[in-house]
């Protein structure tokens, strides 16, 4: 498995986005974390097109969709949470 993680990254790495969900769902138990943390992770100047283009190839890919927008938010809020507290900090 860490093969396939070591693969996901370099992708990811590489900004071949199209082929992460493929990559991912290889990962079995760890699928729809991994791709959450990936969706989570894309920049801000994303536009709504490609956030839903990568959300649908999650279904591509036969992860849980539903699933993954969920983990994907709870992450967004994770991340959220954690800069806000940081920028508090510095106050």
């Amino acid at each position: 498995r860490s093969d396939k993680l070591y693969c996901l990254m370099f992708i990811q790495d590489a900004g071949h986005r199209e082929h992460i969900a493929l990559y991912a769902s290889a990962l079995g138990e760890n699928a729809i974390e991994r791709y959450a943390l990936f969706l989570s992770g894309m920049d801000l100047s994303s536009d709504l097109e490609e956030r839903r283009i990568a959300l649908l190839r999650a279904k591509e890919h036969n992860l849980d969709v539903i699933r993954v927008a969920q983990v994907t938010a709870e992450r967004s809020v994770e991340r959220a949470f954690e800069v806000c507290a940081s920028v508090l900090l510095t106050c």
